[in-house]
């Protein structure tokens, strides 16, 4: 991974070589900036120096997704079929994983950061409440031909949608 300010000529603000880079994701106040990728790897950036702040270990296989919520959160997703919580200040864990059916190829955090949805290899969005790690529901699209591709959560939205809900993938 190769981070540079396009607006200034100057050493990249982060460079990670040697591995393969699958997801990013920035704080909501742009001070850190969290990587996925292979062999487990998740990693924390103090930004705008690009300081690496840690490694994040406790994924077995390949971490696809990283999202933050508020307060310090991080959520990290992967082919472990697990769901895991970092406090960022301390780079320690937040509980235990969550367990999902399949691989957990994307996250995101509602903007209360009380809710997490999740995407991956089943093809199907999975919900969970972040502090109680229960699963709040599940919506697959009426074709299930894949794993999905994306996932958000809608600004207004605190609970997982209702059956009668459309989810778009």
């Amino acid at each position: 991974m190769r981070l540079e300010d396009v607006d200034v000529q100057r050493a990249p603000l982060v460079e990670q070589r040697g591995e393969l880079l699958v997801g990013l994701a920035f704080s909501a106040d742009g001070t850190l900036l969290a990587s996925a990728g292979a062999g487990g790897a998740v990693r924390l950036w103090s930004m705008p120096d690009g300081r690496l702040l840690g490694a994040l270990p406790g994924h077995d296989r390949d971490v696809d997704a990283v999202a933050f919520g508020r307060n310090g959160v991080l959520a990290s997703g992967g082919e472990d079929k697990t769901i895991r919580l970092w406090d960022t200040r301390t780079l320690r864990p937040v509980g235990n994983p969550i367990t999902a059916a399949g691989s957990v190829r994307h996250v995101a955090f509602n903007p209360d950061g009380t809710l997490i949805a999740t995407g991956g290899s089943d093809a199907v969005v999975s919900f969970w409440d972040a502090v109680t790690r229960d699963r709040g529901g599940t919506r697959s699209p009426a074709s299930r031909t894949g794993s999905t591709t994306s996932c958000s959560v809608p600004t207004a939205r605190r609970s997982p949608p209702a059956a009668d809900d459309r989810l778009q993938l």
